[in-house]
């Protein structure tokens, strides 16, 4: 498993040296690559606008100021997916083009067209979040006997785990 990581780091970056010799120095190269990695700032922030609620100013992506038309045709659940896109484009995870493939959505909607979905929260139940809890479990292990930090391993986005089993009545009074 260790191998084929450090395989796929080596096609993914050829123009890095990593030493195959040290654990640590490869987790030590992806740390320093994803943080120095060149992303732009989002550039659809001047789309960012500023509404207050409740005392609380909150930011939102206005997709209508984008003044595409192909966004006035666009259907409510891919829409959700293009505000998706424009909120994490960092032109690195997320391109333009990655925005403009969902822009074009009506005339590439029946093509095997792969689009980057990042959400903003995700809901597990029990059945397969529990697997998932175990899964991030050994991946930190892993790490840790690798000789990088444990504590790197999280998801991305916030996850809630809802555990609901069902309960059963014997008895009861009136």
């Amino acid at each position: 498993m260790y191998e084929s990581f450090v395989r796929e780091l080596s096609e993914k970056w050829p123009e890095e040296k990593i030493d195959h010799s040290s654990k640590a120095t490869k987790f030590n190269f992806l740390e320093h690559r994803l943080v120095t990695e060149p992303s732009s700032k989002n550039p659809f922030s001047k789309h960012l606008k500023t509404v207050e609620v409740n005392g609380k100013n909150l930011q939102f992506f206005d997709l209508a100021s984008l003044e595409d038309e192909r966004y006035d045709k666009l259907p409510y659940s891919i829409r959700i997916l293009l505000e998706s896109a424009i909120r994490n484009c960092d032109e690195f995870q997320i391109t333009l083009n990655d925005v403009e493939k969902i822009l074009n959505w009506e005339k590439s909607q029946h093509d095997a067209v792969e689009i980057p979905f990042r959400p903003a929260r995700v809901i597990l139940q029990d059945f397969t979040g529990v697997p998932a809890v175990v899964d991030f479990a050994a991946m930190r292990d892993a790490v840790k006997r690798l000789g990088g930090d444990p504590a790197t391993i999280n998801p991305l986005c916030p996850v809630d785990l809802v555990i609901d089993h069902s309960v059963q009545v014997d008895v009861s009074r009136k």
